[in-house]
């Protein structure tokens, strides 16, 4: 397996106050009181949503905001808990160099900064209203061109009941918090950009033209390409996979390029062995077989032989 790298611009991931030891975790927690008296019943609709600053001086900077969850513990009669989570889509977002605004560019109650929304369960405290409970938390994880400068996140989430629920309009009308406080992401260092557990490996003997192809990355990926073709690819993928197809048997080659969401880019290539004639069998004795390359079974019965061309 060959493998090289062309460095495009630096990438660096940053954390939000790390509660675990992964790198890439990220965490920010709200400390008003507010967030605590946030009623929810039984099939209320709940919404959760951030917004990133980058604030000063600056260049022109790409931030994708990837794998992110609000968690809410929510405080039932009698003292009990039960937890929410919400999953946040990843999103990308383009901030033009000395730009000091937050993104998304949108008012406060805005639908496009509640970019997470569920549906409070009928079970949710055994169908009583529950209340939020402790702080809620947003977690998530943070690539972005501009390797140096200040980058600040934040978060929300507000309550409504389903029957004033209107998904064409912003929330106007509903139980909702302020922002937390702003929190500054503190950097850490990518991993080496590299491809591994390619499927399949490198001198693979193969009896198919129409080979799949999967693997895994080490940085999270804006594109692949397979012998040009492209796989299709979510943001922030780690992973992939996609179907390469050869015309003819012999030796092939499969050339992957992979970028990342800075533009950094690596390849990785595999030579395959394809050999999709039929096998060929030749019996000695009527008793013992062979097998041939060349399209052909051989009988020995007896001690005779005979040749029988496989269609």
């Amino acid at each position: 397996m060959a493998t090289s790298m062309s460095s495009a611009v630096a990438l660096t991931v940053f954390t939000l106050l790390t509660t675990s030891s992964s790198a890439f975790a990220a965490s920010l927690t709200t400390i008003s009181s507010e967030e605590e008296n946030l009623r929810i019943n039984p099939g209320d609709i709940v919404r959760a949503g951030y917004e990133i600053d980058m604030d000063g001086h600056h260049p022109a900077a790409t931030v994708f905001v990837i794998n992110g969850n609000v968690t809410l513990k929510v405080r039932c009669p009698g003292n009990t808990t039960q937890t929410l989570n919400l999953p946040i889509p990843a999103q990308g977002f383009n901030i033009p160099a000395n730009n000091s605004k937050w993104f998304p560019l949108a008012p406060h109650k805005s639908k496009v900064v509640y970019q997470a929304q569920i549906t409070a369960p009928a079970s949710l405290c055994n169908g009583h209203t529950g209340r939020i409970s402790d702080d809620p938390t947003f977690i998530a994880e943070f690539d972005t061109t501009d390797a140096t400068d200040k980058l600040e996140a934040r978060f929300h989430i507000s309550s409504l009941e389903a029957r004033d629920f209107d998904d064409r309009r912003d929330f106007d009308d509903d139980r909702d918090d302020d922002w937390s406080e702003t929190a500054k992401v503190v950097k850490n260092p990518l991993p080496i950009f590299a491809l591994s557990a390619i499927i399949p490996q490198n001198g693979a003997d193969l009896n198919t033209r129409v080979v799949q192809v999967s693997g895994l990355s080490s940085r999270y990926l804006a594109s692949l390409t397979a012998n040009g073709i492209s796989f299709t690819l979510g943001i922030g993928s780690l992973s992939f996979s996609g179907t390469s197809t050869f015309s003819t048997d012999g030796s092939q080659t499969i050339v992957l390029q992979a970028t990342d969401l800075a533009g950094n880019v690596v390849t990785s290539t595999s030579t395959l062995n394809i050999d999709t004639a039929a096998p060929i069998l030749s019996f000695v004795g009527g008793t013992h077989c062979a097998i041939s390359s060349r399209g052909t079974t051989r009988f020995h019965p007896g001690g005779a032989t005979s040749e029988r061309q496989r269609r």
